[in-house]
């Protein structure tokens, strides 16, 4: 016998999974998150004329960044080796100039 009270995962599921990574959060909880000042993400969008992390502005003073958007960040900056950290390697260094 069937039971017909089951329903079967559908398009909405991976749309519910979807809507849970783009999460809307507020510029305090992302700063928490990167262990940045507040002010620092407050002067990305200001200064450098667009943020590193894209953000949704939802009125005069209030902006919210997705959580899609602030992981995709986080992984873009993952270094592994110290080249990709902008670092020299110990066999990588040079002799400063004037110096032998």
């Amino acid at each position: 016998m069937t039971n017909h009270n089951q329903r079967k995962a559908g398009p909405q599921d991976s749309a519910t999974a979807d809507s849970q990574n783009d999460e809307l959060l507020k510029p305090q909880r992302v700063a928490k998150m990167l262990d940045l000042d507040d002010g620092t993400l407050s002067n990305w969008r200001t200064l450098y004329g667009q943020s590193r992390i894209p953000f949704i502005k939802l009125s005069q003073r209030e902006v919210r960044y997705r959580r899609s958007a602030v992981m995709e960040f986080i992984a873009e900056r993952e270094c592994s080796t110290p080249e990709r950290m902008g670092r020299q390697t110990a066999g990588e260094r040079r002799t400063p100039r004037g110096r032998k």
